[in-house]
């Protein structure tokens, strides 16, 4: 086994809506890649995310009359940053999800579930972090590719 990328991003709240990625060679053929991520914070506990989910209702519902538990039924609030892999700008594998650590492994032979079977052959590919929300002022990702023979 080999580590091929390994990398730790401080993502800020001015890295919402946006794609970080990170791109990476294979230089010859391998069994299987295995991909480990995570992010923290998770949860958002500024003292504001009372007023932020007021604030987002009523952006979305309008004059509707919203009560102190609806609102409370939203909190904590969660940062939600995903990952995906690819090659040659080819999409092999997706990890949408709402858990903020996570493993992806992709080969010819098994791919978890978002991933693509593939034989992992030489070219260039890229790890992309997509920041959804982010609420806390800044999230520590980890990410660390590492090839099987």
């Amino acid at each position: 086994m080999i580590t091929i990328l390994s990398v730790t991003k401080v993502i800020t709240r001015d890295d919402c809506f946006k794609h970080i990625e990170f791109p990476f060679v294979v230089d010859k053929e391998y069994r299987k890649l295995v991909v480990f991520y995570d992010y923290s914070p998770k949860d958002y506990d500024g003292s504001d995310a009372y007023e932020m989910v007021l604030d987002a209702f009523k952006e979305a519902y309008g004059k509707y009359s919203f009560n102190e538990e609806e609102i409370k039924n939203e909190l904590p609030l969660k940062n939600h940053v995903t990952i995906s892999i690819s090659k040659d700008d080819k999409l092999i594998g997706t990890a949408h999800r709402h858990a903020n650590a996570l493993t992806m492994e992709i080969g010819g032979e098994f791919a978890t579930e978002g991933c693509h079977k593939t034989k992992i052959i030489p070219g260039n590919y890229s790890v992309v972090l997509s920041a959804h929300a982010v609420l806390s002022e800044k999230i520590m990702a980890n990410v660390r590719v590492v090839a099987y023979e």
